[in-house]
């Protein structure tokens, strides 16, 4: 493993980050704290905003990449 490998996973163990559902909560806490989101309708937008904003358009193309290098075994 090189070092900017290595330094990357330690970033994702570092005992500063958020852990369990409230690390993928998206700011949902504060959206309600401020009002934002009042009902079902608005927690709905809310949810589907993030779904299609940052799982679609981020993380997931992201471990389709992952996924495709790892079934062709590369490094």
């Amino acid at each position: 493993m090189r070092t900017a490998e290595l330094t990357a996973l330690l970033h994702l163990a570092s005992p500063a980050l958020p852990i369990g559902a409230f690390s993928y909560s998206q700011g949902l806490e504060s959206a309600i704290e401020h009002g934002f989101i009042h009902d079902g309708d608005t927690a709905r937008d809310w949810i589907a905003s993030g779904l299609t904003n940052v799982l679609a358009r981020g993380e997931l193309p992201f471990l389709a990449h992952q996924m495709t290098r790892w079934r062709n075994h590369e490094a």
